[in-house]
């Protein structure tokens, strides 16, 4: 996003065109590495800005030494029309020269820049009103960007996330006027600072719209399980890795080209990306209307194409070179509205009120049974083919978790892990209709190796009937 945005619009099938900043809120607590990530993916960033800051200082001393000139000539031409002020004629030709000193005033060098951290609204609004029109708000520790007075400035962001044009006037006399600026946003956060900052201020966020512009995420937790290999010829670290390397040399180049782009590129779509993105357009619509999932978050779900443009321009720009030649196809849109679906499901489980979530996943737990029923073959069902084939709903892996794991304590199902996959199947007690041959089951249980029963963290919750019953399969097997 930082790369391109100084480089592409993107029309959208509904002809608008838009930036392609993005915003982005993650949450991961202490000790996760925070630090470590922003420091290897920065890398190419972070080294363009200092070569940036190289070459200002070569031009801002050069500055110094043409304004000292510059006024030594003023002197010498003040001192003439003082001493000429009687000589009409001299005196036009020293005023004539006077005006046209004043016209050759060298003008201090701008600092070009990047990446901002700790910066008042103020500063921000002069930066991007010069020639630094395309900047990047980071930090790792997102604590104090949120406590701070720059945050609040919630029309200012919405402005710039839809590239707006602002112009703010002041008492004295002074204007600002912001123009075609980009601004990217990456905030990380630990999750209880967050949530304080979400009791003080998160009202104002999200009536103010400025939640639904940000991508949303919270990783699973690693710690405990980021082992290094203990042996001498262990591969190349991290730092070393072709992808990374690739990585940042792709950013690099994309940097050094937008600091010669004087006009934005405007991308278009292919017509079978425009067929994918009216179609995803339509559906999640739908899911806004009562009584569906989105009914309560229309404002994540009214940006999400955009966001799906957004994300597709950048990926565009990303893996093609020539990327002013093409159009964004069908795979780079198909996943961008991957990626989008996985940034909306992570809002919608933080944004999701704690007395409504049991309720949430009871609603899930009833869908996935009703489609398991719908689409039962008297065969094991894979996991995996559910959150490929099976309802919107379970494509998000923490809810279908959750749906599997009521599923099991209530003995509607059964389930077997096998390596990493887990096999499902329909209760014969609970659903005997549902089930033509019971024994085939059992004896496909038999047959495969390394079959393990999964209980379900809620094991000690199940009823003892159910318990009597796997107990028996844990002996067929």
């Amino acid at each position: 996003s930082i790369a391109a945005q100084p480089l592409v619009d993107i029309r959208t099938p509904v002809g608008m065109r838009i930036p392609v900043s993005l915003y982005f809120l993650i949450l991961a607590a202490s000790g996760e590495r925070k630090s470590t990530v922003d420091k290897l993916l920065m890398k190419s960033i972070r080294e363009y800005e200092l070569s940036l800051a190289t070459k200002t200082e070569a031009t801002y001393a050069n500055y110094v030494i043409e304004l000292e000139l510059w006024e030594l000539k003023q002197k010498a031409l003040k001192k003439c029309l003082e001493k000429n002020h009687h000589d009409s004629t001299t005196f036009n030709e020293a005023a004539e020269e006077w005006r046209l000193h004043q016209l050759c005033k060298p003008i201090q060098p701008i600092t070009r820049r990047v990446l901002i951290d700790d910066i008042s609204g103020a500063k921000l609004k002069m930066m991007l009103s010069e020639k630094n029109s395309s900047l990047a708000l980071t930090s790792d520790e997102g604590g104090t960007l949120l406590s701070s007075e720059l945050i609040k400035d919630h029309s200012l962001f919405c402005s710039l996330w839809s590239g707006q044009t602002i112009r703010i006037d002041r008492a004295n006399n002074t204007e600002i006027l912001i123009d075609g600026a980009r601004l990217t946003i990456s905030i990380q956060v630990q999750p209880d600072i967050y949530t304080s900052f979400r009791e003080k201020s998160g009202a104002s966020f999200r009536s103010s719209g400025l939640d639904a512009r940000f991508l949303f995420c919270e990783p699973t937790s690693e710690i405990g399980n980021r082992f290094e290999d203990e042996s001498v010829d262990s591969d190349l670290p991290f730092q070393g890795l072709n992808a990374l390397c690739n990585f940042n040399t792709r950013i690099e180049a994309l940097l050094r080209e937008g600091e010669a782009c004087i006009a934005r590129h405007c991308l278009k779509m292919t017509d079978n990306a425009e067929i994918l993105w009216r179609q995803k357009f339509n559906e999640i619509e739908a899911h806004m209307q009562r009584g569906e999932y989105l009914m309560d978050y229309t404002d994540f779900g009214s940006k999400f194409m955009e966001q799906v443009s957004r994300i597709a321009a950048v990926l565009h720009v990303f893996t093609h070179t020539d990327y002013k030649e093409h159009s964004v196809n069908y795979k780079t849109m198909d996943m961008a509205i991957h990626l989008t679906e996985i940034y909306l499901h992570q809002a919608l489980e933080i944004f999701t009120k704690p007395d409504k979530k049991d309720l949430s996943d009871q609603k899930d737990a009833d869908t996935l049974l009703a489609w398991i029923k719908h689409n039962w073959r008297n065969k094991w069902i894979l996991k995996s083919d559910i959150r490929r084939s099976g309802p919107y709903c379970m494509r998000d892996l923490g809810r279908l978790d959750r749906a599997i794991e009521i599923l099991i304590a209530t003995g509607d199902i059964y389930c077997f892990r096998r390596k990493q996959s887990l096999l499902i199947s329909l209760s014969w007690d609970r659903h005997p209709s549902y089930i033509r041959d019971r024994y085939r089951l059992e004896e496909n249980c038999g047959r495969i190796k390394g079959l393990v029963p999964y209980y379900g963290k809620y094991k000690s919750k199940m009823p003892l009937r159910i318990q009597r019953t796997r107990k028996l399969l844990d002996a067929f097997c």
